[in-house]
């Protein structure tokens, strides 16, 4: 029933002009124990199923690893990886939650780029005193974290990477505005990117 609501939902996005359905979720070690090999494979086999059934209408179906879900650090990614068909489905790599587990985002996304179909731009601080919830109050605007976002576009760049990017932030001190505008002079100023929307013509 749920991977019939998906694939209910990726028609509506498919309206909108939507390339990609991100998925994400899955209980967590903290929450279920160690995952099994046979944990893997039934959540790889879902992904593909779902993966499968989007992609006859045109949309990727990509993973979001994420804290508190079911691939969060770099070893189960690896795992993830090992055992799912990229040809069904793929990635969306988040590298402000891999940071804090951690993992080398840079080094993940260089890995997985063919699998690679959607990335979120993201920064954190990393405190290791922080805990459960807290650890979401340490995101913040591109360039205030520990993030290697440049070493990230290089590897992006080196692939040719024309899939979508945004830029994420789930909550601020700043006003939405300030925000925004700071994490796009970074990209801008910094980083050395043009932002072009989905569908815009570059200038």
């Amino acid at each position: 029933y749920e991977r019939d609501v998906l694939v209910a939902l990726a028609r509506l996005l498919k309206g909108f002009g939507s390339p990609v359905l991100v998925l994400g979720g899955g209980p967590s070690e903290a929450a279920a124990g160690a995952h099994t090999a046979d944990d893997y494979r039934a959540f790889c086999r879902a992904l593909e199923d779902i993966g499968k059934r989007t992609k006859d209408l045109g949309i990727e179906t990509v993973y979001h690893p994420h804290l508190d879900t079911f691939i969060e650090r770099r070893d189960q990614l690896d795992r993830m990886m090992d055992e799912l068909d990229t040809g069904l489905a793929g990635l969306c790599i988040d590298p402000a939650h891999l940071a804090h587990t951690n993992s080398d985002p840079v080094d993940a996304v260089k890995t997985y780029i063919s699998a690679v179909r959607y990335m979120h731009f993201k920064d954190t601080r990393v405190d290791p005193a922080l805990k459960g919830y807290d650890r979401y109050g340490a995101f913040c605007e591109l360039g205030a974290g520990v993030v290697d976002l440049a070493g990230i576009v290089d590897v992006l760049l080196d692939a040719n990477y024309d899939g979508l990017a945004i830029i994420e932030l789930d909550a601020s001190k700043k006003t939405a505005e300030q925000s925004t505008l700071e994490s796009i002079a970074y990209v801008r100023d910094t980083l050395g990117l043009v932002l072009t929307p989905q569908g815009a013509k570059a200038t």
